[in-house]
């Protein structure tokens, strides 16, 4: 795995900068949060001397730092944003090597649900409280489909933003 990431890493670095000793990388609370920045980034910058500072962001806010040049490399998680990122020119090339799992969780006391769609409809039913990301995140983005996939509107009093990464949320 290190090898695999080292490598991503390593093949952005070049692309991204040339021959600078420095990387600014965006990426999301989620992964800072995982603990993979602590594992990886040791390794990639004794191996290529290059010294990697990060900022961790939603999805969202990390795109438009790389619109606006304020980073040379991303790793975030939002498939269609980041296809559009691309296509709209601000980056060259995208690669996947994780993906994310979602659960819902909630009070031991209410239903277990077999599925989401049973699960997100019996929030909206019985108007039981739901924290959102709200941030603009790879996470709220998928959230966001989720609902609309539904046809459940989360203008509700029921349906709370917490406009924070998942470990506040």
């Amino acid at each position: 795995m290190k090898k695999i990431i080292f490598t991503l890493l390593l093949l952005i670095s070049i692309a991204s900068f040339g021959a600078s000793d420095k990387l600014m990388l965006a990426t999301t609370t989620s992964v800072r949060d995982s603990g993979l920045l602590d594992y990886i980034l040791p390794d990639f910058e004794k191996k290529t001397g290059i010294e990697v500072k990060y900022i961790a962001v939603g999805t969202g806010r990390a795109l438009k730092m790389g619109e606006d040049g304020e980073v040379d490399a991303l790793l975030v998680h939002a498939k269609t944003s980041e296809l559009k990122f691309i296509k709209e020119g601000h980056g060259i090339d995208r690669k996947q090597f994780m993906h994310n799992f979602f659960i819902v969780v909630g009070p031991q006391d209410k239903v277990e649900f077999k599925n989401l769609h049973d699960a997100l409809n019996e929030i909206n039913t019985n108007k039981y409280k739901f924290v959102s990301r709200g941030d603009d995140s790879g996470t709220n983005k998928k959230e966001i489909s989720l609902w609309k996939n539904e046809g459940i509107k989360t203008d509700q009093d029921w349906y709370m933003s917490s406009g924070s990464g998942m470990a506040a949320t």
